[in-house]
């Protein structure tokens, strides 16, 4: 079963929106999983469900929010055959 680690961060842009970055890893990097990933993004009293693709061993999420999350979790519903952990 496929191991994917996250972390996230947000951070104001010098235009002023607000810039939510997410970066997955993969640990086996010999045998790189393909998923679509679920990525929830928690405001205050919303949730917004996202879709990205994670095709390499590490890559980077940028969305653009209204506001700075409270929290990113991934595939809250459960719904890939992985296990998935919060990195540091």
């Amino acid at each position: 079963m496929p191991l994917f680690r996250h972390t996230w961060r947000s951070e104001r842009q010098p235009d002023g929106k607000l810039l939510a970055m997410v970066h997955v890893s993969q640990d086996d990097r010999k045998s790189i999983k393909k998923a679509l990933m679920p990525i929830h993004l928690h405001f205050e009293g919303n949730t917004i469900p996202q879709y990205r693709g994670v095709t390499e061993a590490e890559v980077d999420i940028k969305f653009v929010t209204p506001e700075a999350p409270k929290d990113v979790t991934l595939d809250d519903d459960h719904v890939l055959p992985a296990d998935i952990v919060r990195a540091g």
